[in-house]
């Protein structure tokens, strides 16, 4: 039984990207790009890797809500006409499983308090491990060779 809650970026943190093609870091006029390979475009809404022909719009987001001495920034990809939300479950989405993820354990404060790199298939055990720590309020998930964010875990 998973312990812990996976959680996307929400349909309306990209609303107004999807409707005016651009982001709050500067990128505009953004145009859908198609998928053209498997496993090369996983959106952060539905956790799935994008099918071949699917469109998606690349664009900058950050995982924390305002100023930060830790905050990213970094590329995501989303479907662009929009997918069904991913539903937390009792697996992890194969879309984290199959790859390097970096593990950032976040304080309250929005500090990073511990992290670990390590393969999708232990990211259960190592959400474990970091909560453990009382200090740990949530995880920041980024896929580890890209450097993009990835989703959020917390406990449940």
């Amino acid at each position: 039984m998973q312990t812990l809650r996976i959680q996307p970026i929400t349909p309306d943190e990209v609303a107004a990207v999807r409707r005016d093609r651009r982001d709050a870091w500067g990128n505009v006029d953004l145009t859908p790009v198609r998928a053209d390979v498997p496993r090369g475009y996983p959106c952060r809404i539905c956790l799935r890797d994008a099918a071949v022909g699917d469109e998606l719009l690349l664009f900058s987001h950050s995982p924390f809500p305002g100023p930060a001495a830790y905050r990213t920034l970094g590329p995501i990809f989303v479907h662009a006409h929009g997918c069904a939300p991913h539903v937390d479950g009792d697996e992890v989405p194969e879309q984290l499983r199959t790859r390097l993820l970096s593990v950032r354990g976040m304080t309250q404060d929005l500090r990073i308090r511990a992290s670990d790199v390590v393969e999708g298939t232990e990211l259960e055990a190592t959400a474990a491990r970091l909560f453990a720590d009382p200090e740990v309020a949530a995880l920041h998930v980024h896929f580890a060779r890209n450097g993009c964010y990835a989703c959020r875990v917390v406990r449940r």
